[in-house]
C-alpha cells in the first residue's frame, strides 16, 4: 500500500471541497414559478450535492387538498385531477380508481392500520414521466387530507466546482452551470442553453 499516494488523494479531495465548493454540499429545492399544476399544485426541482463529489437530481410535482368518502365514491377538492365524484374500490393492497371509464390500479405503499378507514394510506403506481419512468402517488390521511405526487426517476452523476463554474456529468452528458451562493441561497444558470434563466434554490438540508 502506498501511504503517500493515499494521503495525497485525501488531501486533494478535502481541498476540492473547501471554500465555496464546501458550502454547496447538501440538499436544495427550487419551486418552479409560475407553473401551477392544478388546484394549488407545485413543481419542484431538487438537487443533492454530496461530499464525495456525487449528486442526485429529481423533479417532483405535488398537489394538496381535502377529500371525503360517500359510499364507493371519493369526493375531493382536486377536481381538476379527479372527476367529482370518483368511483373507487379496494382489492387487498390495491386501490382501484375509475377515471373516464379507465381503471387506475395503485399498490399500497404504507402499512394498513385496522383503526382507520381502509382507503387511508399511501398508494402508488409507476407511470411515464417526461422521457423516463416515474411514480404517481396518492396519500390519504385519516383527517381528510389528500396529496397527489409525481416523482421522477432520480438522475445521478458526478460534479466538480472551479471558481464560479459547476460542472455535472451524468448519463445524458456534461452540463455546465454558472453558480453563486448568496444569503444562504444557491443560484444556478445553465451555460449550455440559449436564453436560460438563473434559478434560485433554498437549502432544505445540510
Amino acid at each position: 500500500m502506498c501511504i503517500p499516494f493515499v494521503c495525497c488523494s485525501v488531501l486533494l479531495l478535502l481541498l476540492s471541497q473547501t471554500g465555496t465548493g464546501a458550502h454547496v454540499i447538501g440538499e436544495w429545492d427550487y419551486r418552479v414559478p409560475p407553473v401551477q399544476l392544478a388546484d394549488g399544485g407545485e413543481v419542484h426541482e431538487e438537487w443533492q450535492f454530496r461530499r464525495d463529489g456525487s449528486f442526485v437530481q429529481m423533479l417532483r410535482m405535488e398537489a394538496h387538498g381535502t377529500y371525503k368518502i360517500a359510499g364507493n365514491h371519493l369526493i375531493s377538492t382536486l377536481v381538476k385531477w379527479f372527476p367529482d365524484p370518483t368511483e373507487f374500490s379496494i382489492e387487498g393492497n390495491v386501490l382501484i380508481i375509475k377515471v373516464d371509464g379507465e381503471e387506475v390500479r395503485l399498490e399500497r405503499l404504507s402499512s394498513f392500520s385496522p383503526s382507520t378507514d381502509a382507503v387511508v394510506g399511501r398508494w402508488g403506481v409507476k407511470v411515464p414521466f417526461f422521457d423516463q419512468v416515474g411514480v404517481f402517488e396518492i396519500a390519504l390521511t385519516g383527517d381528510g387530507g389528500i396529496t397527489l405526487k409525481f416523482q421522477g426517476q432520480a438522475m445521478k452523476g458526478r460534479y466538480r466546482i472551479k471558481n464560479s463554474l459547476l460542472t455535472t456529468i451524468d448519463r445524458t452528458g456534461t452540463t455546465k452551470y454558472q453558480f453563486r451562493l448568496e444569503r444562504g441561497l444557491l443560484f444556478l444558470k445553465p451555460l449550455d442553453e440559449a436564453n436560460s434563466e438563473e434559478k434560485k434554490y433554498r437549502r432544505i438540508r445540510r
